[in-house]
């Protein structure tokens, strides 16, 4: 809760702060600097799994930090958009407990499909929240969950751009970087 504290003053100076590293969980901190400075929100997640347990309620951690979001009261989250989601990744519960609440959802195929799909969703977000494991794993290997399914560099790097174009972003987040993991495997390429 300090981060977030930190986040709004930085966001209330016209400072976009940028969070690298650390679990998705901080997508929590980025939202309470929102509330914090009472202003209603668009949030964007780029993600391979919606991260909303509906089964496990009393853990907020980073597989479930959404649960939190979603039960503050007063809640200042006017769209929530899941971009970048895999099926079998995500439980069929809460896809449809998302669909239900309005949520939009994009999976990984519609994404690559046409990406032009997610820009204007992109473009009107105030938060960005991206899962470094949503690239797949030979274009990202320093992940923690690695995968080999997932977006190319380039359309995550197009998505980011979309973000940065946005006279609207005002705070980005990239979790789920291990610079130790990432590091090990360019060594490994040096020496092969």
């Amino acid at each position: 809760e300090k981060l977030g504290y930190i986040l709004s003053e930085l966001i209330e100076k016209k400072i976009i702060p940028i969070i690298i590293g650390g679990s998705q969980e901080l997508t929590y901190s980025q939202y309470l600097s929102f509330e914090y400075l009472k202003k209603i929100i668009n949030i964007v997640s780029i993600d391979s799994r919606i991260d909303f347990d509906i089964d496990n309620k009393e853990n907020y951690v980073t597989k479930n930090y959404w649960y939190k979001i979603l039960l503050r009261d007063p809640s200042y989250l006017f769209s929530l958009s899941q971009v970048a989601y895999q099926g079998y990744l995500t439980d069929s519960n809460t896809i449809k407990l998302m669909e239900k609440n309005y949520f939009e959802l994009y999976r990984l195929g519609k994404v690559r499909e046409n990406m032009m799909d997610v820009e204007p969703v992109i473009r009107g977000t105030d938060l960005l929240t991206f899962d470094i494991s949503a690239v797949r794993q030979s274009d990202s290997p320093g992940t923690k969950e690695p995968s080999p399914n997932g977006l190319y560099a380039e359309e995550a790097c197009q998505l980011t751009r979309f973000a940065g174009l946005s006279d609207n972003l005002k705070t980005i987040g990239f979790y789920n970087y291990e610079s130790v993991t990432d590091i090990n495997h360019q060594s490994a390429r040096l020496i092969a």
